[in-house]
């Protein structure tokens, strides 16, 4: 009789058992896995779907970047489809996609951009294809040759006239070089080569008149509201450390959260300085600068950004001094306390006169004459303050000289709002806004 051998079948059975239970656990777990990233996408795709209908809505109801940006995308599927419509339509003209591609990348945020862009890129492209048809006969259709023409045009493409439109020199000249290897030799191909130049002529054409007449981009609204917004954030910011100094002497806590919020201030003079370029640069060659009769170099609102700028850079350095004093170990005198108090009442009056420089508007004589009071008074405040240090002693030579250096960086702070209010006498349009 011969043994039974259970023990290999239990054990191979209970294996087997293991390993389909492991198999479908991780089937199971793979469709979970699966199903979890097919609903994580079906929410990524609905959560963009409704930012996008938001921007959408956005663009409709209020100016703004969404609009903008809308604009620019209509703007440039209308220019392609005139590029393409003239090229092959009307024109019949081969390898007509050149005209519809340029025309595309013509379109740009400002009609500045797009006409140095479309010079550039018509320049770049002209030598690339003069290029292919120079080397193109002379050489032959060789391997060769294709190498020695991208080796030059490459090397062409660092000339510094043809700006960010370099590399396009080369590429011109690929695409002529196939256009002449497929024709062949001869005077049909030079044709061929000489027509992209054509086409890109036509789409940079299209592309530069379309966003010329259909809703030139102007920034004029957007740079008013980026300088009355600097003017407005640098007034609160003074106002709130006059108010402070009329309480008491400053904590150390309350200095150093000056200073540092007088630093976040150079992000958004950095942000408004872009701006006043941007629309500068939006108001040239723009049609609708001479509809609205808006001053190209916008002067005004220069002027109060300059101004603002130079109220910024002293307060820089008083948050610094303001600092020194709050960690000062000694106990504040009377005459330390009176001069402290003297400056909050021109910090007040200073930050008055720059929020009122950046609410004026076209001819409105109250802002403009509140705006002068708040110089004046300012200025009157500045004066009696350095009279009573001078009495005291609190000067640079005197017992504590950080005084004087405030009293210095005050001083300097009214200076630059006096000088604002002298050119906004010399200028009919303060804040440079449309009539």
């Amino acid at each position: 009789m011969q043994p039974t051998h259970h023990a290999p079948e239990t054990s191979s059975g209970h294996v087997g058992g293991v390993s389909a239970s492991r198999e479908g656990k991780m089937l199971a777990t793979r469709d979970g896995t699966g199903s979890s990233d097919k609903a994580s996408l079906r929410q990524r795709l609905r959560r963009r779907g409704r930012n996008l209908v938001d921007d959408v809505r956005r663009a409709a109801r209020f100016p703004g970047a969404e609009r903008e940006r809308l604009l620019l995308i209509g703007k440039s599927a209308l220019a392609a489809t005139i590029a393409w419509f003239v090229a092959n339509n009307l024109l019949g003209a081969p390898s007509a996609t050149f005209a519809p591609f340029t025309a595309l990348l013509m379109v740009q945020s400002t009609i500045q951009l797009s006409m140095q862009q479309s010079w550039y890129y018509v320049l770049a492209v002209s030598i690339g294809v003069s290029a292919t048809a120079v080397l193109g006969p002379l050489l032959g259709i060789h391997p060769l040759t294709f190498l020695v023409l991208v080796l030059f045009t490459l090397l062409l493409g660092f000339w510094r006239r043809l700006g960010s439109q370099g590399t396009q020199v080369s590429v011109a000249a690929v695409f002529a070089y196939a256009t002449y290897a497929q024709v062949g030799p001869g005077i049909n191909a030079a044709i061929d080569v000489f027509i992209i130049a054509g086409l890109v002529v036509l789409g940079a054409t299209v592309g530069v008149v379309v966003n010329m007449v259909l809703f030139p981009p102007t920034r004029y609204r957007s740079a008013q509201r980026a300088v009355d917004s600097l003017g407005d954030s640098l007034g609160y910011l003074i106002g709130d450390i006059g108010c402070r100094l009329w309480q008491g002497a400053p904590e150390p806590e309350s200095t150093q959260d000056w200073t540092r919020r007088a630093q976040d201030l150079s992000g958004q003079v950095e942000q408004t300085s872009q701006a006043l370029e941007n629309a500068v640069e939006s108001s040239r060659f723009n049609p609708r600068r001479l509809l609205t009769r808006q001053p190209e170099t916008y002067s005004g609102g220069r002027t109060l950004f300059d101004m603002f700028q130079r109220c910024h850079d002293q307060l820089l350095s008083i948050t610094r001094g303001l600092n020194y004093v709050g960690q000062e170990s000694e106990i504040y005198d009377r005459d330390q306390r009176e001069f402290l108090d003297g400056y909050a009442k021109v910090f007040v009056r200073c930050a008055q006169g720059l929020r009122h420089a950046g609410w004026m508007h076209d001819h409105d004589a109250r802002e403009r004459e509140q705006f002068e009071r708040d110089v004046a008074m300012s200025e009157k405040r500045c004066r009696i303050l350095a009279e009573q240090a001078d009495r005291s002693g609190l000067d640079i030579s005197g017992k504590s000289p950080i005084y004087g250096y405030l009293l210095a960086d005050l001083q300097r702070m009214v200076s630059e709002l006096e000088n604002g209010r002298d050119e906004f006498g010399q200028d009919s349009n303060p804040s440079g806004r449309s009539r």
